[in-house]
């Protein structure tokens, strides 16, 4: 068996809105899941079928992939032949799905999204800064979406709350090709 056949294939947990923005976020989020396919990367995303969420999932399976969903058990409306495109991990609520996709998870990337997107970076990031993840996240900063979280980011760095150790970890960038390559070429 060759060494290739022995490598592990990498993980990528994508966290993004199960809402889908305007047109050009769901252009890009179908692109995320075309390349994710494209580079053999497994896809770990939230087990939804809406929004951008949805958007990668199909465009991943499109590709080829097999992707893990996690999903809480009161959001699981998942049907039968849907589930046949992915992997279906079925949690108990929300916080178990965030712990149980970082720890399924070698890296994170984060397209666009709301309120649960910003929990998900937000956990990332502390585990960060608490030495308990050493994993690579990836900001996919569409029509400069992140820019305001990457400013806070800075605002914090500068009042020293922020420990340097977290630009170690971070990418940002506007492109999903240049993003990934600079996720997996750290790993």
């Amino acid at each position: 068996m060759s060494s290739e056949n022995n490598r592990k294939t990498i993980r990528v947990c994508v966290f993004c809105g199960s809402r889908e923005g305007n047109d050009f976020f769901l252009k890009n989020a179908t692109r995320v899941g075309r390349e994710l396919a494209l580079r053999g990367l497994r896809l770990v995303y939230g087990g939804g079928s809406d929004g951008l969420m949805g958007a990668v999932a199909l465009a991943y399976n499109e590709g080829g992939g097999k992707a893990i969903g996690v999903i809480p058990d009161y959001l699981d409306q998942t049907s039968p032949s849907e589930s046949l495109f992915f992997e279906k991990q079925v949690v108990e609520n929300l916080f178990e799905r965030k712990k149980m996709m970082i720890k399924m998870a070698d890296a994170f990337i984060a397209l666009p999204g709301g309120i649960g997107t910003l929990d998900e970076i937000s956990e990332v990031l502390a585990l960060l800064q608490l030495n308990q993840l050493t994993k690579p996240l990836g900001l996919l900063n569409l029509s400069n979406y992140y820019a305001p979280l990457v400013d806070v980011l800075d605002h914090f760095k500068k009042n020293r709350f922020l420990d340097a150790n977290i630009e170690e970890y971070l990418y940002v960038s506007d492109d999903i090709s240049e993003l990934l390559n600079k996720i997996v070429g750290q790993m």
